[in-house]
């Protein structure tokens, strides 16, 4: 699901389906009745034969996939991964945030009441990231970048580890072996790369 037209793909996810919610979509089956146009919606259709494979499997209000992970948006606001090979056990579930895994081993997710940690693709915890990160970007190149309380960002590797302090204001993902950060606020910010 996303909001004010905002597009997963920038998140570096494929979406699977694009489902369209305006009246104009559903008034002539269902009148007003949205929710009912929207239910119909989460069964697996096989795509050569059109026959339904799994009726009502999943009942999420978003669903995205990187290819080999399924990442769900469930009605209760909570999150799942699956592996896409095995649709009928989550390998993560009650999540309050996850990011794509995007061809890596381990990826970033949220368990409510915690700080970020790093799991892997068996949904395994691999290290537990501590109270003052607030927030960690997705990882690139073996790094994320994180964020220690509201205003500093450094880089963690794939274990946890911090490989570079908190210092910048911002920072991006590692591109070809150079992120960019930046030091100062709005438009006094000096925007720089490192590698």
């Amino acid at each position: 699901k996303e909001a004010n037209g905002s597009n997963p793909v920038r998140a570096g996810l494929v979406p699977l389906l694009g489902f369209d919610v305006w009246e104009h979509a559903y008034y002539l089956d269902y009148q007003n009745r949205r929710a009912d146009h929207v239910n119909e919606l989460w069964s697996i259709i096989d795509a050569k034969s059109g026959e339904v494979v799994c009726k009502d499997e999943f009942k999420a209000s978003g669903v995205m996939t990187d290819g080999e992970m399924l990442y769900l948006s469930l009605e209760d606001g909570t999150k799942e991964v699956y592996n896409i090979n095995n649709v009928k056990t989550p390998v993560a579930s009650k999540l309050v945030d996850v990011a794509p895994f995007n061809g890596n081993d381990v990826t970033v997710a949220v368990k409510e009441g915690k700080a970020p940690c790093i799991i892997d693709r068996e949904g395994k915890q691999v290290a537990q990231l501590p109270n003052s990160v607030t927030q960690v970007g997705n990882f690139c190149e073996g790094l994320a970048p994180f964020c220690q309380g509201d205003s500093l960002w450094g880089y963690i590797d794939t274990k946890g580890k911090v490989v570079i302090n908190p210092k910048y204001d911002a920072a991006e993902f590692f591109t070809d072996g150079l992120a960019a950060v930046g030091v100062g606020k709005g438009d006094d910010m000096t925007v720089k790369f490192i590698d």
